[in-house]
């Protein structure tokens, strides 16, 4: 049997502005670390329990990696780079997307901008990483 497997070429991560949000594609993202939330074990056992008993914590959301070729705004009026960057000075959390390519489904989340950082270096590519904190629930359609 053929495996269903895919390539996440076409994949986009997109932020959004306003309310409701309007999304705009984050320009050149070259990789995106971890998605996704985990719930901690929290240990319910008590004295009359025979063995450890556990329930699930709130889900936590993950921090995730992304990199980007830099695109400066000067250059490409539609870059959103330096508006991510803002966002980490505002400390705001701010909505984005994951959109799978082939009409497979959008991520929806909100997330603070934890860092950024734009490497430099003679003989480098230019990329800037930033590090986003999911917070709040995580949506599918």
């Amino acid at each position: 049997m053929s495996t269903k497997a895919r390539l996440t070429k076409g994949t986009l991560l997109k932020r959004g502005t306003g309310s409701p949000p309007s999304y705009s594609t984050i320009a050149e993202v070259t990789a995106v670390g971890d998605f996704g939330q985990e719930s901690a074990l929290l240990d319910v056992t008590h004295l009359e329990s025979t063995a450890l008993e556990y329930i699930l914590s709130l889900p936590d959301g993950a921090e995730m990696s992304t990199e980007c070729n830099w695109i400066a705004t000067a250059t490409d009026p539609t870059s959103v780079h330096e508006d991510m960057i803002a966002d980490q000075s505002a400390g705001v959390a701010v909505p984005f997307q994951i959109v799978l390519p082939g009409g497979e489904g959008t991520f929806t989340f909100s997330a603070l901008v934890r860092k950024w950082n734009l490497p430099l270096g003679p003989n480098i590519a230019q990329k800037i990483a930033f590090t986003l904190k999911i917070t709040g629930t995580i949506s599918f359609a």
